[in-house]
């Protein structure tokens, strides 16, 4: 009745109160290995993709704005910059940002099997709805399969000079979304905990282009 069906908000605060993450170590990390740690959005005005480069005072919040999925969070979050929500509305895997920004190397790790196609459904038109009043954003959620689908090309199909490796969870997936069964959740956390260090191994051993 008016309220989220996913309380960012209060996940937020649970988070920086019990378990916060080490935003100076991560900085000092990124300094070191002279990288950048993006975030993307999508601008509830335009409906286009925007990244933040999260810094020690922002990557929380950036992060929460990121993760605001219309419907399940009824608001957008603040970045200072634009309202955002979830960036996977204008740019579920921006794998093809990470390559125009000049990566060579990339990982992508998906929450879909391998085989999952993306097309317009009864979620597509659940989100576009609940942008009545701002018809860019909604015109970007139906969009949102296609262009969900032009990313997996760009991933199956990379450019010559580029080496992309996709990690998919398994189709035995347990958990959804939305999933709150610990004994489901503690399953596939480990199960993800085992294809990481597989994932890992194989991007050390992985003969690299120059």
């Amino acid at each position: 009745m008016g309220g989220h069906w996913m309380d960012l908000d209060w996940l937020w605060e649970k988070i920086s109160m019990e378990d916060p993450m080490d935003a100076e170590k991560a900085e000092t990390h990124l300094t070191k290995k002279r990288g950048a740690f993006l975030i993307v959005a999508t601008d509830v005005q335009t409906g286009k993709p925007f990244y933040l480069e999260g810094e020690r005072n922002t990557m929380f919040q950036y992060m929460k704005a990121s993760s605001a999925v219309p419907v399940l969070y009824r608001g957008s979050v603040d970045t200072g910059k634009k309202r955002a929500i979830d960036g996977g509305v204008a740019d579920a895997i921006p794998a093809r940002k990470a390559y125009e920004l000049g990566a060579r190397k990339i990982m992508v790790l998906r929450s879909r099997p391998r085989e999952y196609r993306k097309s317009k459904d009864l979620e597509t038109l659940i989100m576009s709805l609940s942008a009545l009043n701002r018809p860019k954003l909604m015109k970007a959620m139906l969009n949102k399969p296609g262009q969900y689908m032009d990313s997996i090309s760009f991933i199956r199909t990379a450019p010559a000079d580029a080496t992309i490796i996709e990690i998919n969870p398994p189709e035995t997936m347990k958990t959804g979304r939305t999933s709150k069964e610990v004994d489901e959740l503690d399953y596939d956390y480990r199960e993800g905990l085992r294809m990481g260090i597989d994932a890992i191994n194989e991007w050390n051993k992985k003969s690299w282009l120059n």
